[in-house]
């Protein structure tokens, strides 16, 4: 009996002792993850301290704002203005333009942007497709996310756009669309004053990336966490907005290879439209296939370029 007892309470000591083991070890287990998801989160808000303490906001010629890269020293827009170096280089040359050249029966036009930003020149195309009633499938590639904390201090949508006083109304002329996207009451773009403005340029930020997401009727976006080098599409856009930084900046985002994946990537008689000018960009892209135009250019630049598919 003695015996029995004693044995028993061994057996009890080592249960306890193996419970209580097997708690240290689950504490120690959780500490240690507690301990790297602390890691975590501090390098994550460095990350985004020296983001914010990176990028500048600034005003341009025309009241609108872009953005200073400090580590790239370069701006986002041309600091002649932005809001007009957007609406003629990309709204009014380039989604006006290939609406213009299309057939208004189709089921809409299709845009690949090369690099998101601000969101501008979505922002421009989306105030573009419901004055115009036209459906507008805006997909655009970005790396680099910009935080919503300096999103918000953008001021592209406190007002109605066309009150800016450079801002060109886009009235051109294009037939009468015979198969209009219908109207959906109350979440129709009716209203493009202030608040409405402002809550769907929020949400182009603040939505989800890699998928479709209304906007409005008319527009829809869908916002691509991908670099551009990986772009394989074969025929399935009207326009690029090819608004990366500059060559001297990014001299990888123009080269023939990435040229020939946006001539690949848009259907024939599709457009690209830039900014830059320069002449290594313009016989890049023409030896890659694309018929190569000079246009004027916006405010403080003489030229820009636009470049078709052929037929």
């Amino acid at each position: 009996m003695r015996f029995d007892v004693s044995f028993f309470g061994v057996a009890v000591v080592c249960f306890f002792f193996a419970m209580n083991s097997d708690l240290k070890v689950k504490l120690d287990s959780q500490r240690n993850l507690l301990r790297a998801e602390f890691r975590t989160y501090s390098q994550a808000f460095l990350q985004l301290d020296q983001h914010l303490q990176n990028i500048q906001l600034i005003a341009t010629a025309d009241g609108s704002h872009s953005l200073f890269n400090v580590t790239l020293n370069e701006t986002y827009h041309s600091r002649h203005g932005a809001m007009q170096e957007s609406q003629w280089v990309f709204i009014k040359n380039g989604l006006a333009s290939a609406v213009g050249e299309r057939s208004r029966t189709t089921l809409g036009h299709r845009i690949l942007e090369v690099g998101f930003g601000t969101g501008l020149n979505a922002l421009l195309a989306m105030r573009w497709a419901e004055e115009h009633r036209v459906h507008v499938h805006f997909t655009t590639l970005e790396t680099h996310v910009l935080p919503m904390e300096v999103v918000q201090q953008l001021n592209y949508s406190d007002a109605d756009l066309s009150e800016w006083p450079m801002f060109e109304r886009s009235r051109e002329q294009i037939p009468s669309q015979q198969n209009p996207v219908p109207e959906r009451g109350s979440t129709a773009l009716t209203n493009r004053r202030g608040q409405n403005m402002r809550e769907r340029f929020l949400l182009m930020h603040s939505c989800p990336w890699n998928e479709d997401i209304v906007i409005t009727p008319h527009f829809t976006l869908h916002k691509a966490l991908r670099e551009v080098q990986t772009e394989v599409s074969q025929e399935q856009f009207d326009v690029v907005f090819f608004d990366a930084f500059g060559p001297p900046t990014q001299p990888e985002m123009w080269t023939p290879d990435i040229f020939t994946r946006m001539f690949n990537a848009l259907r024939l008689g599709g457009i690209l439209v830039t900014y830059c000018a320069k002449g290594q960009v313009r016989r890049d892209m023409q030896a890659v296939g694309f018929t190569v135009e000079r246009l004027p250019g916006p405010p403080g630049k003489r030229e820009m370029l636009r470049a078709t598919k052929p037929h």
